[in-house]
């Protein structure tokens, strides 16, 4: 008789269990709909700040270039003129100016400048050291801020980024040559690098007068040959 009644299940133990198994599994549920809630919150929260850095990257760069804009150049400045009145550290402003977007846009297609201006705007942060500033700031004018160097630094980092950008290629399949205006100056000469800029943008507005822009069907043949790593010079 005892045996049979220690071998029986208590109906109210056998509630409770039940109860604490229905619980447990609500809770289970509970937790994972909060894991859920937390991991949507956390897509949304990376979203978010993924799309604050884009807004901020408009701010201060170039859509087309990729190159600072005018806002993120002063910005940049600051930063380095700060550097340079500490350290006494010499610097220089140099600007490229890319000649005939209009009469490229024209005459070669709407999209030859925003070729043009690819092109001038990849010469010039291709070769510029990594603790240069490239920008763009004008729609056919780009400055390039040189830490450490002199005019003569200037000009050298001038003579490489024309070298870079000859001729353009345009959708038509015409050769352009890419026409250039330059200009230099230093902070030590102008006093601050705002003044530098200045200073140089008044030296470009007086440069030299344009050379005539032509047309050609391909690049000089002694230019492809230089390409090819062909000696010219027989």
């Amino acid at each position: 008789m005892r045996g049979s009644m220690a071998g029986e299940q208590d109906p109210a133990q056998d509630a409770s269990l039940h109860q604490l198994l229905a619980l447990g599994e609500r809770g289970l549920a509970a937790v994972e709909e909060l894991l859920a809630v937390l991991r949507a919150q956390d897509r949304e929260m990376i979203a978010l700040l993924e799309h604050a850095r884009r807004l901020e990257a408009l701010v201060w760069t170039d859509p087309q270039t990729g190159l600072l804009n005018r806002r993120g150049l002063a910005a940049a400045m600051r930063r380095e003129e700060a550097r340079a009145r500490r350290y006494h550290a010499e610097v220089a402003v140099a600007l490229v100016e890319a000649t005939g977007l209009a009469t490229a846009g024209m005459q070669h297609g709407p999209d030859a400048a925003g070729m043009l201006v690819r092109t001038v705007a990849a010469a010039v942060q291709d070769s510029a050291r990594g603790s240069d500033i490239a920008a763009r700031i004008a729609p056919a004018v780009f400055a390039a801020v040189l830490p450490g160097a002199n005019a003569d630094g200037a000009r050298m980092y001038l003579s490489r980024a024309t070298a870079a950008a000859q001729y353009l290629q345009a959708p038509d399949g015409a050769f352009l040559p890419i026409i250039l205006r330059t200009a230099v100056a230093t902070r030590e000469e102008a006093g601050s690098l705002e003044s530098a800029l200045e200073q140089a943008t008044r030296r470009l507005a007086r440069g030299a007068p344009l050379p005539e822009r032509r047309t050609a069907t391909r690049p000089p043949v002694r230019d492809q040959e230089q390409e090819a790593g062909l000696n010219t010079d027989r």
